[in-house]
């Protein structure tokens, strides 16, 4: 398959590379439309996806500099260019303001720290190495577009915003004529396309908790060929023996979904994490990642295609709906009641059944004056009689006297 073979979309004399081709496009959306079938529309367990991160890279024609040499030659921004910046120097709007940073919370795992790359950075280095960025504000929505354009005429653009990309064209065009007046050169935006599309879902029911011990072992039976073994067998029964065992050969090797990893490791994430294979004509490789938490949420990150993100969204939803029952848990259904009225106070539960009759009896005046012992540090008696007073208190009500 050559880049050529891509389908897109005319806008604006841009091509727009929608990341599939018509025959894959068509293979998608058959079978979309056959999981919608498998859940029935009123058992819906997912919200709709939506787009969460989605970074464009394209290409303009006669764009060739380098950056070191030229910065400082750019024309001051104005209009809707609020920064034009890169290693060695920057060039800001009148009306640019820098962004607040934000606070992070303490909260959670320690983020492990980063090995420093070893290669040189280039000036200052506090852009990306071999670029300029330029930040645009968009002329409708109000929202800034970091592009970022390279030695090369390439271009990369995190933060899209629609899975069309069309909310790409206006900041483009007004880099466009910006180059083509600096550089006195007809630039001219070829094609763009999305090199990572990102979406989010999550369970409807908020209250239902995921079971994903559960559910790797379902999804791992399904990775496994042994499960398709018998409908192999029959498609190919009219075929002698020798040219069965070479179709399950080759076969075997793959699963209707190409599942590639599954991983659960909560020593690394508190995820399910699944891979599958979704290969492009510049990486046949390439995996598409699926995140599963605990609480029902869903991360599809780095698909090619808007269609190959909706197949796996609708097979996931028809994975949970068909293993409801073993996966997912109503946490509001689970109620923690304690009947104080029947348990004794003086009962100490053994698990092994081992008597109790060696145990001497609790007293609560002997424990009051070992914990006063223990701050003989302090100087006020006051609060040694206090502290007593207060562990007597606390074992009392837990022990209900």
């Amino acid at each position: 398959m050559s880049f050529g073979d891509l389908e897109f979309k005319t806008t604006d004399s841009i091509k727009i590379y929608t990341g599939t081709t018509q025959f894959i496009r068509e293979q998608y959306i058959k079978t979309i439309d056959y999981l919608k079938k498998l859940v029935p529309d009123d058992q819906k367990l997912f919200t709709p996806p939506i787009p969460s991160t989605l970074t464009a890279q394209g290409l303009m024609s006669n764009v060739s500099f380098d950056e070191k040499d030229i910065i400082n030659m750019l024309s001051d921004p104005v209009d809707d260019i609020m920064l034009i910046g890169c290693n060695y120097g920057e060039k800001y709007n009148s009306k640019y303001e820098k962004p607040k940073i934000q606070k992070k919370s303490g909260r959670g795992r320690k983020p492990k720290p980063k090995e420093q790359p070893k290669r040189r950075s280039q000036g200052n280095g506090k852009y990306f190495s071999s670029q300029i960025t330029f930040v645009i504000k968009h002329p409708d929505n109000g929202v800034d577009y970091k592009i970022k354009l390279f030695r090369n005429g390439v271009f990369q653009v995190p933060g899209i915003k629609d899975p069309s990309m069309s909310d790409l064209i206006k900041p483009i065009e007004i880099l466009r004529k910006y180059l083509a007046y600096n550089f006195a050169e007809d630039v001219q935006v070829l094609n763009f396309t999305a090199v990572m599309r990102n979406y989010k879902s999550k369970l409807i029911n908020e209250s239902l908790f995921v079971d994903l011990i559960t559910l790797e072992s379902i999804i791992e039976k399904l990775k496994r060929f042994s499960s398709f073994d018998p409908f192999i067998r029959y498609t190919c029964r009219t075929f002698n023996k020798p040219q069965i065992e070479k179709v399950m050969k080759f076969v075997g090797k793959t699963n209707p979904l190409n599942i590639a990893e599954i991983t659960y490791n909560t020593d690394k994430c508190f995820c399910l994490n699944l891979k599958f294979y979704r290969p492009i004509p510049d990486d046949i490789d390439k995996k598409t990642t699926v995140k599963l938490l605990k609480k029902g949420k869903i991360n599809f990150d780095g698909g090619n295609s808007e269609y190959e993100m909706l197949e796996l969204y609708h097979w996931l939803e028809y994975i949970y709906y068909t293993y409801k029952d073993k996966i997912l848990v109503d946490t509001s259904a689970i109620k923690n009641e304690y009947h104080l009225d029947l348990i004794d106070s003086n009962a100490l539960i053994y698990s092994d059944g081992e008597t109790t009759d060696h145990i001497q009896p609790i007293n609560l005046d002997n424990i009051a004056n070992a914990c006063a012992d223990n701050v003989d540090d302090t100087d006020d008696v006051n609060d040694i009689n206090d502290i007593s007073k207060v562990n007597k208190l606390i074992l009392t009500s837990l022990l209900g006297k």
